[in-house]
């Protein structure tokens, strides 16, 4: 059940001291004008919620006609959340087995995790690192200008913008 699950999963964001107790600093300059790219997993979880909302039987939530937005906010994520871990297993594993009609980034084996994932971008996002519920900041992405991005590349310049492998000057000039 998503509930039980979303509730543990927040629980512990909000122990755990890995994440720190304060909100994700939001950079400066107008409030519209912020934006966090969700890559790598975030992208793969989110399309696929995308996708079960679009693939589903019966009416879709209120702003989710269309499946997920390129930037949803966390108050979207969660309805989402709620539509992929509501469906039954047999209607959902109907269509996400079915080689004419599978999700694109989920093999079989991931299917029954995509619940689990969604709920975990949630929990993280809203109760790890405090983002607001209607903020729409999140811009779900596989490309920036043409190119491809992973969450590696976003480790190396975050170590190197914070000094673990080199100086802030350095990555700026990456």
């Amino acid at each position: 059940e998503r509930s039980s699950c979303a509730a543990a999963e927040a629980k512990l964001m909000s122990t755990t001291d890995c994440l720190g107790n304060e909100p994700a600093p939001i950079p400066p300059g107008p409030g519209d004008a912020a934006r966090f790219f969700l890559i790598s997993g975030y992208l793969y979880v989110t399309d696929f919620a995308s996708w079960a909302i679009k693939n589903r039987p019966g009416p879709r939530p209120a702003g989710l006609e269309e499946g997920m937005p390129r930037m949803p906010t966390i108050l979207e994520l969660r309805d989402a959340a709620s539509v992929v871990c509501s469906e039954s297993w047999g209607n959902l594993s109907a269509v996400a087995l079915d080689p004419t009609r599978k999700h694109g980034f989920t093999p079989p084996k991931k299917v029954p995790h995509r619940c689990f994932e969604i709920s975990y971008i949630v929990a993280l996002l809203s109760s790890g690192y405090g983002f607001a519920d209607d903020a729409r900041i999140f811009d779900i992405v596989e490309d920036i200008d043409g190119l491809e991005v992973e969450w590696t590349l976003g480790a190396f310049l975050h170590g190197l913008s914070t000094g673990g492998h080199g100086s802030a000057t350095e990555a700026q000039e990456l």
